[in-house]
């Protein structure tokens, strides 16, 4: 009966944000390269943007996705994104994909090949991101759930309440702001369950990645993950890579020796070393 009536609340009642892109901008005009940035689904991209925009390169402009609280729309990302680009003529992309961003990713790119590649092959670097449904480490019970539950206001506070003693114990960069990162925990927090199943529903869906197919679109591919990435939480990691490397058989691993395999995608908390493993690609 609950169950039913949040589902109810949750289809009549407007849950928030809608999608879109934050933007920094280079120091140095014009801008030399774009980094394109799709994130976790539950990050928020405009704390995330904050974050990173102290690390960036001078000569970097940063576009980073900021999801909607339910929906997730690779066209309207497409296109909010290349009429940033064509504003700013870059002479490179670097395009981001943490966890569920990783497909983000790929959406893109079958977009931008599709559309002519207007500013030559991009490079990719991947986080920790899932290739397909098999490789998360959840039962496929909660996609078949997440199929039909739309979640509302009484899932979403549920959530937010047991996101308070879900803490991973993930250690903090020195010089991270620490305000940023309380906001964040914060706002993942109250993504709720209509995110959550939004979430699901793009991974359940994801169509499977094709033998060679990102040579023709991306330049140069680099797959990062922590140092036991075996103990990712949510993403079966060795699997991932396989799946990616099928599509980009020149891909390469980074290990980033201080990001404990425990942590999945600790971006807000360590956007220095993250930071720095993307622009040394």
């Amino acid at each position: 009966m609950v169950s039913g009536l949040d589902s109810l609340a949750g289809t009549l009642v407007d849950v928030g944000n809608k999608q879109k892109i934050s933007t920094t901008q280079a120091a140095v005009r014009p801008a030399r390269q774009a980094l394109v940035v799709f994130p976790g689904y539950i990050m928020p991209g405009d704390v995330l943007s904050a974050a990173f925009s102290r690390h960036l390169g001078l000569d970097t402009t940063m576009l980073v996705a900021q999801y909607a609280d339910r929906g997730l729309d690779m066209d309207d990302f497409y296109a909010q994104i290349m009429v940033e680009l064509e504003k700013l003529k870059p002479e490179r992309i670097r395009l981001y994909g943490a966890s569920l961003g990783g497909m983000c990713a790929r959406e893109f790119l079958k977009r931008y090949e599709q559309s002519g590649m207007r500013f030559g092959k991009v490079s990719l670097i991947l986080d920790t991101a899932p290739g397909n449904v098999r490789n998360i480490k959840r039962s496929p019970v909660l996609f078949w759930f997440a199929s039909w539950y739309r979640g509302g206001p009484i899932s979403g506070a549920i959530w937010a309440f047991l996101s308070r003693f879900n803490d991973l114990g993930v250690v903090a960069e020195p010089d991270a702001d620490k305000s940023l990162i309380e906001e964040g925990r914060r706002r993942s927090a109250w993504a709720g369950i209509p995110a959550l199943a939004t979430q699901a529903n793009f991974i359940d869906s994801f169509p499977a990645l094709r033998p060679l197919e990102l040579v023709g679109v991306v330049d140069r591919m680099t797959y990062i993950h922590s140092n036991n990435p075996e103990e990712d939480p949510l993403v079966r990691v060795e699997e991932s890579i396989a799946e990616w490397n099928r599509a980009f058989p020149a891909l390469i691993r980074v290990k980033m020796d201080d990001r404990s395999g425990g942590w999945h995608i600790p971006l807000i908390e360590r956007p220095g070393e993250v930071m720095r493993a993307i622009l040394a690609v």
